[in-house]
């Protein structure tokens, strides 16, 4: 064996990790956030964020739950949001970002909420347009509405917000969507939506219906 190729083979040391501060990273970063969806769900929001602590539940104003597969926020004067406020570390907050794959797909916005009295500046994830109503995969639905149990909320908003998703969806013309399964292609309104961009088709959500890996591979796209 060559010198060179042995350098640069499979003997070759790895290279070395880089380990992010995340206490400098996020030193000016609000340690209080905003959850609207599958983060009110405690049993997967502690699991995600290790030092997360509830603190309290809320309404958010002005705002309104919205359905792209996975849920959102917008801005809608006199509507308001059912919301759990968590006390969170830096390394909460990167396993937030990655989870709601920030900035990419979300993007970070701030609001201000009252905790034990004070005035108190939180931030919480919003969908990236352009995007479009279309209702949720029956695992996120049922994961968000856990944790609306959690916290004890009405779950009117949350069946208010995919009733609007399907009409939506029923309103708009058809787009052909590739199953992330088996890769058949057919219309969105015969298949399962499991994210923004995740696709099954009727053959694949049935099968998977029932099965241990349903929630595996949908707990990548459960957002919020």
């Amino acid at each position: 064996m060559s010198k060179r190729h042995h350098k640069h083979g499979k003997h070759a040391k790895p290279a070395p990790m880089v380990r992010v501060n995340l206490e400098a990273k996020y030193a000016d970063h609000p340690r209080f956030y905003v959850g609207y969806g599958s983060n009110h769900n405690v049993v997967q929001m502690q699991a995600r964020c290790k030092d997360a602590m509830p603190v309290c539940a809320g309404m958010m104003p002005d705002t309104l739950l919205v359905f792209s597969g996975v849920l959102t926020v917008e801005h809608v004067a006199g509507e308001s949001t059912p919301v759990s406020v968590w006390h969170v570390s830096p390394r909460d907050i990167a396993a937030l970002d990655r989870y709601e794959g920030y900035p990419r797909l979300y993007g970070k916005k701030t609001t201000h909420v009252t905790v034990r009295g004070e005035r108190v500046e939180c931030f919480y994830y919003t969908l990236n347009k352009p995007y479009h109503e279309s209702p949720s995969s029956p695992y996120y639905y049922a994961t968000v509405a856990e944790g609306y149990d959690d916290w004890g909320f009405d779950h009117a908003p949350l069946r208010a917000a995919q009733e609007r998703a399907r009409k939506a969806a029923a309103a708009r013309p058809p787009e052909r969507q590739t199953c992330a399964f088996c890769g058949d292609h057919g219309d969105e309104r015969t298949m399962t939506q499991l994210g923004r961009r995740t696709w099954l088709c009727g053959h694949c959500s049935g099968y998977y219906a029932d099965e241990s890996l349903w929630p595996s591979q949908t707990s990548k796209n459960t957002r919020s």
